[in-house]
C-alpha cells in the first residue's frame, strides 16, 4: 500500500487544529458567531477531528452561523469569515483578522495560497 502523501495545505490544517492559541481563537469566533446556536467546544472537536492525520481525505470546509448570517471558512487560500447581505460585515472582518493573526504570518504563508491579512 502506498504511503499518503500530505499537502503543505493538509499538514497546516493539522498543526494549526493542534495548537492552544489557534484553538482559544477559534472558539472566540465561534461564540461570537453562534450566539448560543452552537456550542464551540463541539464545533472545534469537529473541525480537529476532521482536520486530522487521521482523515487523510479532508478538503475545504465550512459552517453556517444562522443567527448572524455568517460563514467561517476553511479553505487553502485561508481560514476566514463570510458573511451574507444583512449581516455584520464589521464584526466579520474584524473575527478573520483575529484568526490569521492567531495562526500567524509565518503559518499563514507556509499553509495558505493567499497573502496574509491585514487591515
Amino acid at each position: 500500500m502506498a504511503k499518503r502523501s500530505w499537502t503543505a495545505w493538509q499538514k497546516g490544517m493539522v498543526a494549526l487544529f493542534n495548537s492552544d492559541r489557534f484553538c482559544e481563537k477559534f472558539k472566540q469566533v465561534v461564540a461570537e458567531h453562534a450566539r448560543g446556536s452552537s456550542d464551540p467546544d463541539i464545533l472545534l472537536s469537529a473541525f480537529q477531528n476532521y482536520y486530522s492525520y487521521k482523515n487523510p481525505g479532508f478538503g475545504a470546509n465550512h459552517w453556517v452561523f444562522s443567527r448572524t448570517k455568517s460563514t467561517l471558512k476553511t479553505t487553502s487560500k485561508g481560514i476566514f469569515v463570510e458573511t451574507e447581505e444583512g449581516a455584520s460585515l464589521a464584526l466579520s472582518e474584524k473575527n478573520s483578522l483575529e484568526l490569521a493573526a492567531a495562526v500567524g504570518k509565518e503559518r499563514w504563508l507556509k499553509t495558505f495560497l493567499s497573502k496574509f491579512p491585514t487591515k
